[in-house]
């Protein structure tokens, strides 16, 4: 029994030692565990796309991280994190314009605000979700696929507080992601298609950064109305074609 109490303690010993060489190794290099930033973007409206339903408050002033407020503006590129790209402008001094045209015939299941069918500026929430599902998922470079896209949070004339949703979010897209019934009634909304333009930062030094083009045409999206309780009303369904450019201003990780 001694001598199994005297191997015992001798393992001990050496993983302590090992535990304290480690430990005096990390202190002199002075090691720290790798912290992950989600790179910062731009946004930007393409203005030249025909028919566009969105347009930016300053033409030509693309939606910047930290700029004029606008905030959570990144692609969520750490391990673990969702893939998504978005951009806050709640609160910000920037605003996004929108372009809605009357609801398609029969398609209002709620009701529709009376705002329906004239322009305004609004401080909606974006989340294109998970933008780098093509990088993980396709061998081609650059890739294309189809995800979904929803502008939240936002008010127009006259609505004193009362917030909406656009979405673009069917039941089917590539990247698996996928509106829910509710969003998909009377007819199915059409994804957003993304571009996914990787650029060379990994490779060459002072190389291009990340890209990607969103593209929503042809478009059927639906109006949501958020209500007290945390359901919605559905609030007809519109044509809204348009296309955003959004560029990362770090390297990507992968």
């Amino acid at each position: 029994m001694k001598a199994r109490n005297v191997t015992i303690h001798a393992a001990a010993l050496v993983l302590l030692v090992a535990g304290s060489a480690s430990a005096q190794k990390i202190a002199a290099t002075g090691a720290k565990p790798v912290k992950c930033t989600n790179p910062f973007t731009t946004v930007a409206v393409v203005a030249t796309f025909a028919g566009s339903a969105l347009y930016q408050d300053i033409a030509d002033k693309p939606y910047q991280e930290g700029v004029d407020g606008v905030y959570n503006t990144v692609v969520y590129a750490c391990p673990g994190a969702s893939g998504d790209a978005t951009m806050g402008l709640i609160n910000s001094r920037r605003s996004l314009g929108f372009r809605f045209p009357s609801p398609i015939v029969g398609s209002v299941i709620g009701d529709a605000p009376a705002w329906a069918n004239s322009s305004f500026l609004a401080k909606p929430f974006m989340n294109v979700r998970n933008i780098l599902w093509g990088r993980k998922n396709s061998a081609t470079t650059p890739n294309t696929f189809t995800t979904r896209i929803g502008f939240s949070y936002f008010s127009g004339p006259g609505d004193n507080g009362t917030n909406y949703r656009l979405v673009h979010a069917p039941r089917l897209t590539d990247s698996g992601v996928v509106g829910t019934t509710e969003e998909n009634l009377p007819g199915a909304t059409t994804p957003a298609t993304v571009e996914d333009i990787p650029g060379n930062c990994r490779t060459v030094s002072g190389g291009t950064l990340d890209k990607w083009i969103v593209t929503v045409d042809p478009s059927v999206g639906t109006l949501m109305r958020d209500v007290n309780n945390g359901s919605a009303v559905q609030s007809g369904q519109y044509s809204m074609p348009f296309k955003l450019m959004i560029e990362a201003k770090t390297c990507l990780p992968f």
